[in-house]
């Protein structure tokens, strides 16, 4: 390591202009690689194209009908009557309209509704309002009840209180950069010229469509206002540190190359960006103002011991060579611990974050020294000196009192641990948006007044040709049905077998006693028939049956639900069918519930690519440390501040969801720098220059103490600018990420020299003059 410090030092020293020019270079030949960046607003971009679920889901939709839903509200106000000609003229016209959406391949309101009229003479499938008919009167009176009472129509399309109608889209979303964008914005369009149009109604939007577009959205306008934000915060703190703008534009300098050699690196990759993998750029940002201050301070305490600059860029190398390079490999190691995760945006993120740790890594110990060596700083100008002065007391104090702060420390980290055995594993998609956001009003108010904005899909395969007309199957299809309207968790079933009573009872001029479905398969299959040969163009019953006529879609209806409440209703639907149906089987699908069993395996992934980061960490420290024990004491407080962040997390009622997961991939490798870099400074000063261990410690906060209390609050403030998102898993992952950045300092500044005093190696003789007595 010593050699690469000198051998990068006479280079920076002979030619420090071709060093930059080289540096700058990079990125220039890497820069075209960014225009190959693109964003996925596609939720299948989480799941791998084998994973069993996504593969359930493709196989009903490719059986049934591909498309995704889009629900459109529209709530009668300011006392009006949503069965007004004004509202219901409203409501027919935007059913018309919303056929020209985007990728729409079907419209179904309560306008369009096929309702079956019958006397003795004839019997009529039309729409449910007819506009020629609006203004008869008392015709939406008559509309009114047919509505009420309709399985298919009730509480789905209308609310109880009458006030509230929906509309449904269905979407067949191409393969394509910002279809999903496309399509919402065409349909916020028309809802904010029906709104002006209609003074008495208020349009409101839902549906996975517009959950998707709501993930790009606000993932998008975080990347927009965090990432300069951030940087700002960045230059105010630098400035206020340094006091010397030379000093604080090296480091901008260096970051900025480091984030376009990074993405342009993933450019050619052919990593695309998804709402979950967006927020590289800030952590990328983060880790690289945080390394370069490092190496920036470790300059100018140079700058002040070395009047000659040439020596102060050695200084500077021959320092952090070793930690910087160790700690880089371990940051790299974490994030590359998330390759193990199912989920490709997490594995993108974690191949982004490592190619920032990687750039950054070059710039901070290259350029930045490049940079304050041709600038030619003076003398140290950063305002450390009380930051200095306050660490040796706690040093001091440590050194003083150490069974004191063991006792202390442990009561308080006791508390926080104790909270890990209430921690659970759940997640809530609509509950990623904070309350005041479109989307998650829009949400709440669609799961309060209607049946809600949550589907689950059951094929209900019979396998045999024509086999849905069969009695047997329909008995037990209705059995399942009534089995799911049971629960309490579902407000709404949609199933063929009410369709299919409603046209027994019109073939039977309207006779109640025939609500039901026919005893014989042939009066089934006849009845089917019919209907689909009276049903008008984008009303197919295509949706809900297969072409053979041996499987259909029951689709059960809830309010936006956390992932372990969906689980349990399909395991416990699932059973049902196992106990009580003979004729089909089936597992309940659909996107949230792919996202529900995703954060359950997450949990595994988590533990795995932990166990994994740790060993490969700790057998890394273990080797470049040279001992066993200090690989050990070095492990231990980077692993205790994740579960004490977690444990506090777990006392105010957080869970094991997306956040958490990246919260403790993302901060394994990045806790470690500091114990590094502790660890690294208390070993010269015990072996190379024979200090006693108690003298050790306290040169080490002395040294470096600002330096480690400075890093941390920089990531710590940038993670903490997530807080400010909208995006609710953001603002969860930034407050945990600076949590434990914060908790891992005091672990650090705490129990680690408290582990050196107790088990660290005993200090060698010193047989060479003392030497770098000083460090950074």
């Amino acid at each position: 390591m010593n050699r690469l410090a000198l051998f990068l030092a006479h280079l920076i020293i002979a030619a420090p202009k071709r060093v930059i020019a080289c540096l700058l270079l990079l990125p220039l030949l890497l820069s075209p690689g960014l225009q190959h960046i693109k964003f996925n607003d596609d939720y299948r971009v989480y799941f791998s194209k084998d994973n069993v679920d996504l593969v359930a889901w493709e196989n009903l939709l490719d059986t049934y009908s591909r498309t995704d839903p889009l629900i459109v509200t529209v709530e009668a106000t300011q006392g009006a009557d949503l069965f007004s000609p004004e509202i219901m003229e409203a409501v027919q016209r935007l059913t018309e309209e919303l056929w020209q959406v985007d990728f729409v391949t079907r419209v179904d309101s309560i306008a369009n509704f096929q309702h079956i009229e019958a006397d003795a003479e004839e019997i009529l499938v039309e729409d449910l309002i007819l506009p020629e008919k609006l203004r008869n009167p008392g015709y939406l009176s008559s509309r009114r009840a047919i509505a009420e009472n309709e399985p298919r129509i009730k509480d789905r399309m209308l609310s109880p209180d009458g006030k509230v109608t929906a509309i449904y889209l269905q979407l067949m979303i191409p393969d394509k950069e910002n279809a999903i964008a496309e399509a919402a914005a065409k349909v916020r369009s028309i809802r904010d010229d029906y709104e002006l149009r209609y003074a008495n109604i208020d349009i409101r939007l839902g549906g996975i469509v517009m959950l998707n577009a709501a993930f790009d959205e606000y993932a998008r306008a975080d990347m927009a206002t965090l990432f300069p934000l951030m940087f700002l915060i960045f230059m105010i703190i630098m400035a206020l540190l340094f006091r010397s703008w030379k000093v604080t534009l090296c480091i901008v300098f260096s970051t900025i190359l480091t984030v376009f050699s990074a993405f342009g690196v993933t450019g050619f990759l052919g990593i695309e960006f998804s709402p979950h993998s967006s927020i590289a750029p800030h952590v990328i940002l983060t880790i690289s103002v945080a390394v370069g201050i490092h190496v920036a301070l470790s300059f100018l305490f140079g700058r002040a011991r070395y009047p000659n600059r040439d020596e102060a860029v050695k200084h500077t190398l021959q320092q952090n060579i070793y930690p910087v390079t160790l700690t880089s490999l371990t940051t790299g190691i974490g994030f590359l611990s998330m390759l193990y995760s199912d989920v490709p945006p997490f594995q993108h993120l974690g191949v982004m974050c490592a190619l920032g740790v990687l750039f950054a890594y070059i710039n901070s110990m290259v350029l930045i020294p490049a940079s304050m060596m041709l600038m030619n700083i003076q003398r140290d100008q950063s305002a450390t000196s009380a930051i200095s002065h306050v660490c040796k007391a706690l040093g001091e104090f440590l050194v003083r009192r150490k069974a004191l702060a063991a006792v202390v420390f442990l009561g308080l980290m006791a508390a926080p641990m104790y909270g890990l055995r209430y921690f659970t594993i759940d997640d809530h998609p609509v509950k990623m948006f904070e309350k005041g956001t479109e989307f998650r009003d829009d949400a709440d108010f669609i799961d309060e007044r209607l049946a809600g904005t949550t589907t689950i899909h059951f094929s209900l395969d019979t396998g045999v040709e024509q086999g849905i007309s069969d009695p047997v199957f329909l008995r037990e299809a209705e059995a399942f049905q009534q089995h799911l309207l049971d629960d309490p968790m579902i407000n709404h079933v949609t199933s063929l077998t009410d369709t299919l009573k409603r046209v027994n009872k019109s073939l039977h001029n309207g006779d109640q006693a025939f609500y039901k479905t026919a005893d014989s398969q042939e009066a089934n299959a006849q009845a089917l028939l019919f209907y689909e040969a009276n049903l008008p163009f984008g009303q197919e019953i295509n949706n809900e049956i297969n072409i053979a006529k041996s499987s259909t879609r029951m689709i059960a209806t809830i309010a936006s639900s956390s992932s372990s409440e969906i689980i349990h209703l399909v395991d416990r639907t699932h059973q049902w069918l196992q106990d009580n149906v003979q004729s089909f089987q089936s597992r309940g699908v659909s996107v949230l519930v792919m996202f529900s069993y995703m954060i359950e395996r997450l949990a595994d992934n988590m533990i795995i690519n932990a166990a994994l980061a740790t060993v490969l960490i700790g057998l890394v420290l273990t080797l470049t440390l040279g001992s066993v024990r200090l690989g050990l004491i070095s492990m231990a407080p980077n692993l205790a501040p994740i579960l004490v962040a977690f444990g506090f997390w777990s006392l105010f009622g957080g869970s094991l969801d997306f956040a958490a997961v990246l919260i403790f991939a993302m901060t394994l490798g990045v806790v470690v720098d500091d114990t590094v870099h502790f660890i690294s400074k208390y070993l010269r000063l015990t072996r190379d220059q024979g200090m006693s261990p108690n003298e050790a410690v306290v040169e080490t906060f002395r040294s470096i103490g600002p330096a480690l209390l400075i890093s941390t609050v920089v990531l710590s403030v940038g993670f903490l600018a997530f807080s400010l998102s909208h995006f609710h898993m953001n603002v969860t992952l930034g407050i945990m990420s600076s949590l434990t950045f914060l908790i891992a300092l005091i672990f650090d500044f705490i129990m680690l020299p408290l582990l050196l005093l107790a088990f660290g190696p005993k200090p060698k003789p010193v047989t060479e003059p003392l030497k770098n007595t000083v460090a950074a």
